[in-house]
């Protein structure tokens, strides 16, 4: 298995530019969606709270 942490690890040591975060984040359905945060991106949406 290989981990992002390992790989930001191996590419520092080789003096390679380093990404900030994991996953980039995207414009789905006129909202941006981080992967950080897809719990709050699927609550956003008004058919989440219809009971």
């Amino acid at each position: 298995m290989f981990l992002l942490t390992d790989a930001k690890k191996h590419m520092k040591t080789l003096d390679q530019k380093v990404p900030d975060g994991a996953y980039p984040k995207f414009k789905i359905m006129g909202k941006e969606f981080d992967a950080d945060k897809a719990a709050a991106y699927s609550k956003s949406f008004a058919i989440s709270k219809a009971a």
